[in-house]
């Protein structure tokens, strides 16, 4: 079960539409970034409110395998905080689950636990929803 504190977390990052809308590659969309295929692109035109109980449970598969890589990854880092766990997932979500090969610098000051570098190193390499500075300071707590 993913956290309420982390679907709100991708909400704010992420944005969140009720109706479907073009995503910046002309792909049909709603909710979190829920690319709509098959069935689902005739039943929810672009410019129709779908349903909340639909959409909840597309965030929440979604959204999966972002936590889950996250959980994964906290527990190597030996981090139990929920709040660095709710970030991480958005970054997975953000980037991928593999971000870590392109980002190895990131990876290897979070096992150091060099959050002052953390912190640094993705300033200087921005993702343009992303607030660092939730890294560093939940991972001080």
């Amino acid at each position: 079960m993913i956290p309420n504190s982390t679907l709100e977390l991708l909400k704010l990052r992420e944005g969140f539409r009720t109706q479907t809308y073009f995503d910046t590659r002309g792909f049909p969309t709603v909710g979190l970034g829920h690319l709509l295929t098959g069935a689902d692109k005739a039943k929810y035109p672009v410019g129709k409110t779908v349903p909340a109980a639909v959409l909840t449970e597309w965030m929440k598969a979604d959204t999966m395998r972002a936590y889950a890589a996250a959980l994964q990854q906290a527990s190597i880092l030996g981090v139990a905080d929920q709040r660095f766990i709710d970030v991480l997932t958005s970054v997975n979500f953000q980037l991928g689950t593999g971000w870590r090969i392109k980002w190895p610098v990131t990876c290897a000051n979070l096992r150091c636990r060099s959050f002052a570098q953390v912190t640094g190193h993705l300033i200087l390499h921005p993702v343009p929803s992303w607030k660092f500075t939730d890294v560093s300071t939940s991972m001080k707590r």
